[in-house]
């Protein structure tokens, strides 16, 4: 079975499978409009009135001529696959000199089903042919002697592939994979914000104002698709490089650049498959007020800038584009510190219990930008779209302290923490949506909607802060995420130190 074979009848089992939608009939990509008709030594006609149902070809002969003539209706394979359409040929005298014919790249097939020599003044019959994208396509009726008597050839069912909408989904869950590196890197600042002197280096002599931070983050995702909506698989990398400086006891206040990086891979639906690779470049500024021991009121508001790149693959043929979107951010966090049990040592800062609940509201936007694919398959010029996000948080941690050492100078600090968050615009259409036109024919426009996440995650968090010495300390997360439509296994951790 050559290429060309292949390939048209997976394009035919999936649109018999349902697997995508198939387009009948003269519309869209193949309306009348988009056909040419070419006369060769005729004067014949071409009725569309009956489109998209059907069109009817008359070659009524030019009297006298005997040279014969032809009337093709002709047009260009968009895709790879198999046309079919049914035929019905009328001739109004029961001859053979008229035929009818289906061209391809110039060649004439006379329609399998039509019997020379029958004597029948009408005859009908359905065909079916295998083209690639690029071909030359049409049908004709070759009067043969140009005589007074009409050839009428009405054509009807036509059914072509079309480009499935999942080819257009990549597009649109990756914004949601956009939306996600944000949330995961506002939440990796804020998890230290106020807390430098805890999680960071200080600088400078002891009581010093200002110290730096240096932490870093990895997220995998699994995202659950369906019967109309592909499934796909995440990844983010996060890492933040930051100061902050404290003007006072209570306030503190910080800046974090970020680099990192996002995919979308592992996505395979209905004859579509495509990876995106994203490079993130971030800017964070955070206020922390802490009005006592207990309250932590912060801040935070951010830019990133993605530089997107990646293929999606359509019945073997292959299509690339580079793009870029540009992402932001704000979030209001507030917690409040129960300790359960003071220590025994009132000179000691160790509380072996500590509870902390938590609110957080967060937005994000994402202002993906459009582009145009290159490659060698049938291309789309993908129009710009934004996507927002806007989540609650509510949730707790608990943590225990617990010394290693009679001077309590090595200490390890368990913690767990359990969240719920819901995103108020997850369902939103226009959150999930992407629309395109074709390369080839901009009249063809197609709207799809991705997977995203869904509304609702359950959060939870486990990790530990180990202080060595009073100069140095390491900590670590692991975090797991089951949201709506699938699930994410995160770690982060960084490393703290006096100078």
């Amino acid at each position: 079975m050559n290429r060309r074979t292949r390939l048209g009848l997976i394009a035919l089992l999936a649109m018999a499978a349902g697997g995508g939608p198939a387009r009948a009939q003269f519309s869209g990509s193949y309306a009348p409009p988009t056909w040419t008709l070419i006369q060769n030594n005729s004067n014949g006609t071409v009725n569309t009135s009956g489109a998209p149902g059907s069109i009817v070809i008359t070659a009524p002969g030019l009297v006298g001529n005997v040279n014969g003539g032809t009337i093709t209706y002709s047009n260009t394979a968009r895709l790879t696959g198999i046309y079919k359409f049914n035929w019905n040929f009328t001739n109004t005298q029961n001859n053979d000199d008229d035929l009818p014919q289906f061209v391809i790249n110039d060649n004439a097939i006379n329609f399998s089903q039509y019997v020379l020599g029958s004597g029948l003044f009408s005859q009908s019959g359905a065909e079916t042919y295998s083209l690639s994208r690029g071909d030359t396509f049409g049908f004709r009726i070759d009067d043969v002697d140009n005589d007074s008597f009409v050839g009428i050839l009405t054509i009807s069912n036509f059914l072509y592939p079309v480009l499935y909408s999942s080819a257009l989904q990549p597009y649109a869950d990756i914004q949601s994979v956009s939306l996600d590196a944000i949330k995961n890197q506002r939440e990796l600042i804020l998890s230290q914000a106020g807390d430098c002197k805890q999680r960071g280096w200080l600088i400078g002599p002891e009581g010093s104002r200002t110290c730096l931070f240096v932490s870093g983050a990895y997220a995998s995702g699994n995202i659950n698709g369906s019967v109309s909506l592909g499934s796909y698989n995440s990844g983010n990398t996060s890492s933040a490089y930051g100061v902050e400086w404290k003007p006072g006891e209570q306030w503190a206040i910080g800046a974090a650049y970020g680099y990192g990086t996002a995919n979308l891979s592992d996505f395979n639906f209905q004859g579509s498959s495509a990876q995106i690779n994203s490079n993130i470049n971030s800017i964070n500024a955070y206020g922390v007020y802490q009005p006592d021991k207990n309250w932590k009121i912060a801040a935070i508001t951010g830019y990133s800038n993605f530089s997107h790149s990646g293929y999606r693959t359509f019945l073997g043929d292959t299509a690339k584009a580079n793009f870029s979107s540009t992402g932001y951010t704000a979030a209001l966090q507030a917690s409040y510190e129960f300790r359960l049990r003071q220590d025994s040592k009132p000179s000691s800062s160790l509380n072996p219990i500590r509870i902390r609940p938590l609110v957080n509201l967060a937005w994000a936007g994402n202002d993906q930008a459009g582009f145009t694919e290159t490659g060698n398959t049938f291309l789309l010029n993908v129009n710009g779209q934004a996507s927002n996000s806007l989540i609650a948080t509510a949730g707790t941690a608990i943590e225990l302290p617990i010394a290693l050492n009679k001077a309590r100078t090595t200490v390890l600090t368990p913690r767990a923490g359990l969240a719920y968050q819901y995103d108020m615009l997850a369902n939103s259409t226009s959150n999930r949506t992407i629309s395109a036109t074709a390369v080839d024919v901009p009249s063809l426009s197609l709207t799809e909607t991705g997977q995203n996440r869904g509304s609702n995650t359950l959060y939870l968090d486990f990790g530990a802060d180990l202080q060595i010495n009073r100069n140095f300390g390491l900590y670590a997360d692991v975090n797991y995420q089951a949201f709506s439509n699938g699930n994410e296994l995160g770690y982060r951790g960084g490393l703290r130190a006096n100078f």
